[in-house]
């Protein structure tokens, strides 16, 4: 997929990302929102993201499990992107 503007980049797959798209259908009446939605991109292709947007931990594990049946998975229209970010954690602090 070459580089287009309001499409997610292929080097996006599989890293845990921030996107804010434009939403037309909240509000009504031809009104746009910019929303924000967190996940691991799961599937990226001309059209559409497809984000894994929570996972769990099983016992005695410290990586999450993304194919746990408690997950949900949030589609974005590619082309409805304003600007994404890998959120990638670079350090862990126990609280």
């Amino acid at each position: 997929m070459a580089r287009i503007k309001g499409h997610l980049p292929l080097k996006a797959l599989g890293k845990r990302v921030a996107i804010r798209f434009d939403d037309h259908s909240i509000g009504g009446d031809n009104s746009q929102t910019v929303c924000e939605v967190q996940g691991i991109v799961d599937k990226l292709n001309e059209s559409e993201v497809l984000l894994r947007w929570w996972t769990v931990f099983s016992s005695g594990t410290t990586v999450a499990d993304i194919d746990d049946s408690n997950h949900e998975f949030c589609r974005i229209v590619q082309g409805t992107i304003i600007e994404w970010a890998v959120t990638e954690p670079k350090k862990w602090s126990k609280v």
